[in-house]
């Protein structure tokens, strides 16, 4: 029987069965859930030549440095937000992501939200269980035929959308530093500046990643720009959204709606304002978490085998320069 990788695995994010499976057949890994970063550090040492991590916590360097061993972080999903990029590319760990596997799950859960706020879903869902037929007299949305879609970040997952939207004839708006002719000429998609997408669109989609540049980039201002017949949606990051702003916006009924899958602070706090309005739509952050979508981001694990072999990974936000060797079977890390 083949020996094992050295070190351990510490996997901190749920993963499919068939992840864990492919990674115990090569390395020994440990299975816990830190919701703090003090937490992490505790779990961490020199055993510890890999990390698999969710949305939390923050892994910066004082975290790395407590496993002096380590190789590769893999973020089970697109963001790399909460970790330091510059500290794992100093200290010459590989960071690795799975760019592609939240793709059409996101994609297709802002189409639905799109749909559940013209309709007004989870409202006449709750007053039909409670009786009241009638709601369906008092609510009367738009249909999305025809209408302008307004999509802040064109990466993937925002072109997705588009493609989406393709049979419902919408007019697409974007909003993105880089420019995108290809797409722009395959779906019909315009670049226009932020404050023409927030005035002209009828649904405003967030698809953005988090940085310093895109931190509470959608505030007032922007928000002041929409139409009150407009919904907003955010399935990217919470804080890229003023979201005191945003809640202000709901409460007074300056645009008719929102759906969001991300917040400032996750979980999202019982009592928080959002959760007393009722005309927002709140789900916790399952984007990416459709049945095949759960199982392509879970291969991330794929890409942390590839980097303790001494294999190129598919999909490294931080390659260093020079790599580090492969672990042998069977040693000490070191």
């Amino acid at each position: 029987m083949a020996q094992k990788l050295r070190g351990t695995v510490l996997v901190c994010a749920p993963l499919a069965e068939e992840a864990l499976a492919l990674l115990r057949q090569e390395v020994a890994v440990r299975d816990l859930r830190p919701q703090t970063k003090e937490a992490l550090m505790a779990a961490l040492g020199p055993d510890v030549v890999a990390l698999i991590m969710g949305v939390q916590p923050v892994v910066d360097g004082e975290v790395m440095d407590r496993a002096p061993n380590l190789r590769a972080i893999g973020r089970k999903g697109v963001g790399v937000d909460n970790i330091d990029l510059e500290a794992a590319r100093q200290r010459g760990i590989y960071v690795l992501n799975t760019p592609l596997a939240p793709v059409e799950p996101v994609a297709e859960l802002t189409l639905g939200f799109m749909i559940a706020l013209a309709r007004g879903l989870v409202r006449v869902d709750c007053a039909t269980r409670q009786g009241d037929w009638e709601v369906r007299l008092r609510h009367k949305g738009p249909e999305l035929l025809g209408k302008t879609l307004g999509l802040v970040g064109f990466g993937r997952i925002g072109q997705r959308v588009a493609e989406l939207v393709q049979p419902l004839r919408m007019r697409v708006l974007y909003y993105d530093a880089c420019r995108y002719p290809e797409a722009e000429a395959r779906l019909g998609a315009v670049p226009v500046p932020l404050t023409t997408l927030f005035q002209e669109a009828d649904w405003v989609s967030v698809h953005l990643p988090l940085t310093e540049e895109t931190r509470h980039l959608i505030g007032r201002d922007l928000l002041a720009l929409m139409k009150p017949s407009a919904y907003f949606i955010n399935v990217a990051r919470g804080p890229v959204v003023d979201e005191d702003a945003l809640v202000e916006a709901l409460r007074e009924r300056r645009i008719a709606g929102a759906a969001l899958d991300v917040f400032a602070h996750e979980p999202l706090a019982p009592g928080h304002p959002l959760c007393g309005l009722d005309n927002v739509i709140l789900t916790p952050h399952i984007g990416g978490l459709s049945q095949e979508g759960e199982l392509a981001m879970s291969m991330v694990a794929r890409d942390v085998l590839a980097v303790l072999e001494g294999r190129e990974p598919a999909h490294a936000v931080v390659r260093p320069e020079p790599p580090a060797p492969p672990l042998s079977s069977g040693n000490t890390a070191g």
